[in-house]
């Protein structure tokens, strides 16, 4: 898989870094024997694909609900840096499957290959690392999320409470005007 051009902050940020942590998941778990390394790289891959699906909803919302400027741009930031530690990653195994197949390997002679040496992509360290790295983009915009679903819950209870509020003035308005009497009489 190629890595397309991108910039930060679009939709297509969001499409190519699920792309990509698709492509790099299948990878890792094609090894054989993955490490549990590897599988906790995977586990975080999920993570990242479960909370940038949510990034993306909650970045689609129109009207009131929508987040604040610094708070979309915190996202974008966030989903850009995981983009590129992703795509970093796939150019790694890119390379690594290119220079497995050595030009003489096809069809299951490369899959077997690759599914001998897959393991030995990543050092111990530089997976701790990268773990580390995308924990805490994983972090960071499981926090925005929940302060961004904390604000609408609040904008949406200020709206209900003015209007709730504004009803009730205008039901008081209307009983004052139609029985000025009966009130100076309690």
């Amino acid at each position: 898989m190629s890595v397309v051009a991108f910039t930060f902050g679009s939709l297509g940020d969001i499409i190519t870094l699920l792309q990509l942590a698709d492509h790099v998941r299948k990878a890792l778990y094609d090894t054989k024997r993955a490490s549990a390394e590897y599988r906790d790289v995977i586990s975080d891959l999920d993570s990242i694909v479960y909370i940038v699906t949510e990034v993306q909803r909650t970045l689609s919302l129109q009207g009131p609900d929508r987040l604040s400027q610094s708070v979309e741009n915190a996202l974008y930031h966030a989903i850009g840096i995981c983009l590129h530690l992703i795509a970093q990653m796939n150019e790694r195994i890119a390379a690594r499957r290119a220079a497995s197949r050595n030009g003489k390997s096809v069809g299951t002679m490369a899959i077997d290959t690759w599914q001998r040496i897959g393991w030995t992509l990543f050092k111990k360290e530089e997976l701790l690392v990268l773990r580390r790295r995308l924990s805490g983009q994983i972090e960071a915009m499981n926090t925005l999320l929940t302060l961004a679903q904390g604000f609408a819950s609040s904008s949406s209870l200020r709206r209900v409470l003015k209007a709730n509020l504004g009803a009730h003035l205008l039901q008081r308005s209307h009983e004052s005007c139609q029985s000025p009497g009966r009130s100076r009489q309690q």
